[in-house]
């Protein structure tokens, strides 16, 4: 044990060295020490302060959760240009329904993280109980069925493992004006498996947004008309927009659904700046977890 806190001094001084000159570049480190039995792993992470506070607050609380309960291998669906930040020790698999170049130009920018093509609906082609934890932010919402998700991303998850979700607070984005999704209309995505919901939320993003960023509105006919087109379109064509919308009390509505309806447990949900977190338990013993930091 003496040998370790000597081992630790050590890092920690060369640690500060880093600090010192991180501080010239704008930027600072938090360092944290964990203790594995008598080895000591010190990790100093740059924090940059020079991003919007708002961002920097999201960044930081997606970090530390993924700190708290992230363990293993696991796997993030549509990740994009921003993926969880994953601790020291685990490792994470992306999947997407675009491949690489396809995600270079949807996001208009290099860097989006793609392993192998996942539906994140579905999760098809992927054995049950496979990963320790998997992770999605801002996705649910471009999804017909997110109920449907929530059970598939569970069903790839082994007892005991984490699933964790971020999604927009409508409040804070371009859905402001829209009306919430509310969990009956969920349900019934579920039981429908989503398609219908397609004409609706079609329906809704010319009325709500299309105004924003077109100066000629749309008349009530040409909503419906340019509404069922969409719905109809297939394959790579598919309409995209976001197809439900939350606040924090209707995301924790939702969540709480789940708990009752499917093998999961709430562990931790709040709302972040423009977004709703959760963090869910798959059913069956928690797994010991020891960390100190």
């Amino acid at each position: 044990m003496f040998t370790s806190v000597k081992v630790a001094w050590a890092a920690l001084i060369a640690t500060f060295f880093r600090v010192s000159k991180a501080l010239n570049r704008g930027r600072f480190f938090k360092c944290h020490v964990w203790f594995w039995s008598n080895k000591v792993h010190i990790e100093a992470e740059a924090l940059d302060y020079t991003i919007p506070p708002q961002e920097l607050e999201v960044r930081v609380t997606r970090r530390t959760l993924g700190r708290v309960y992230l363990r293993g291998r696991g796997v993030e669906v549509g990740a994009g240009t921003r993926p969880w930040p994953i601790p020291p020790g685990a490792k994470c698999f992306y999947g997407d329904k675009r491949d690489q170049s396809e995600l270079n130009q949807y996001f208009k920018k290099e860097g989006s993280p793609v392993d192998q093509h996942i539906d994140a609906q579905t999760f098809e082609g992927i054995g049950d109980e496979k990963f320790d934890f998997t992770l999605s932010a801002h996705v649910l919402e471009h999804l017909i069925d997110p109920l449907g998700a929530i059970r598939a991303a569970l069903r790839v998850t082994k007892p005991g493992g984490i699933v964790m979700l971020a999604v927009p607070d409508k409040r804070y984005t371009f859905d402001k004006d829209r009306p919430v999704t509310p969990l009956s209309h969920l349900i019934e995505d579920l039981r429908t498996g989503g398609e219908p919901t397609i004409y609706a939320a079609a329906l809704e993003h010319l009325r709500y947004l299309h105004p924003q960023w077109n100066k000629q509105p749309l008349s009530a006919e040409q909503q419906e008309t340019e509404a069922k087109r969409l719905a109809a379109l297939r394959g790579k064509e598919r309409f995209d927009t976001h197809f439900h919308t939350w606040t924090t009390e209707s995301f924790a509505e939702m969540m709480r659904w789940v708990e009752g309806h499917f093998d999961a447990q709430i562990l931790h949900i709040e709302g972040v700046v423009n977004e709703n977190i959760c963090v869910l338990r798959k059913g069956g013993k928690p797994r010991k977890w020891w960390r100190v930091w």
